[in-house]
């Protein structure tokens, strides 16, 4: 609650302000708790047998319910009015309130998070429990999360100089 209440206030003061330095002191102290929260879920998640027909029957079922359901109600005491980093879909009446609804509020992110790490935990725990696949695995993730994303970055930054010069002189 704390990290919600100080980030929603920090972007409306100045940043020479002291109001500011406090709500950002407050964010700063509690940024650690979304990505705690979602390692303690993993653990636990893990730890318990889950089976995948249950998954699909029980959990995920009840996650949509919810979401939907939340979603529902932001619209409606929203008055219609969807958050401005959820783009409409349609532009017509109807379509667009249900693009709104199933597009969910920009705080409910946690919902298809958890969707997913119930339909992932069956391949993790596969993972972890062979300590070889699992170092393939985070060895893989590692490079394609990491790495490539980072050579890319370079090239695109350093490599295209030849290309950058060849386009500049065509336009003069």
């Amino acid at each position: 609650m704390v990290l919600h209440l100080s980030s929603s206030n920090w972007l409306n003061c100045d940043v020479n302000s002291e109001h500011w330095a406090i709500f950002n002191f407050y964010d700063s102290i509690t940024r650690w708790a979304v990505p705690v929260f979602v390692m303690i879920s993993g653990s636990l998640f893990l730890s318990r047998e889950l089976d995948i027909p249950k998954i699909y029957k029980n959990y995920i079922p009840r996650l949509l319910i919810s979401f939907i359901f939340w979603s529902v109600v932001y619209y409606v005491f929203g008055q219609g009015v969807p958050s401005e980093n959820i783009p409409l879909l349609f532009e017509d009446g109807k379509t667009s309130r249900i693009a709104t609804i199933v597009s969910g509020y920009y705080h409910l992110w946690f919902i298809p998070m958890i969707a997913g790490l119930y339909i992932s935990v069956p391949i993790l725990r596969k993972i972890v429990e062979n300590e070889t696949i699992e170092k393939y695995f985070l060895a893989l993730s590692f490079i394609f999360v990491f790495v490539i994303p980072e050579i890319s970055s370079i090239i695109n930054d350093f490599g295209n100089e030849h290309y950058c010069i060849k386009n500049n002189n065509s336009n003069i």
